[in-house]
């Protein structure tokens, strides 16, 4: 289609899905797209820079329940009770 419109010099624009989103040419080129710290998975660049200072190429986040026997145990869980929570499956 785009081929088509463009031979016949008819001037039109793509609307972009989500899908489009992770291989935007003109996103990727302007570093508003970037990786995750060892990860090809990207997220968008924070738009935010300071003189003087380097940005922090952006880590991934925890995944959910990663952190949680050290939540509980900071809280004063024992690991026994912790256990058991994961056991009745109040916690992943």
């Amino acid at each position: 289609m785009r081929k088509r419109l463009t031979e016949r010099g008819i001037v039109f624009d793509v609307v972009a899905t989500p899908e489009d989103i992770p291989s935007d040419q003109q996103l990727l080129d302007n570093d508003i797209l970037i990786p995750f710290a060892g990860s090809e998975t990207k997220t968008i660049n924070s738009p935010i820079a300071l003189r003087g200072a380097d940005k922090v190429q952006p880590r991934m986040p925890p995944s959910v329940g990663q952190h949680s026997d050290e939540v509980l145990e900071e809280v004063g869980f024992d690991a026994a009770t912790i256990a058991q929570m994961r056991a009745a499956g109040a916690i992943g």
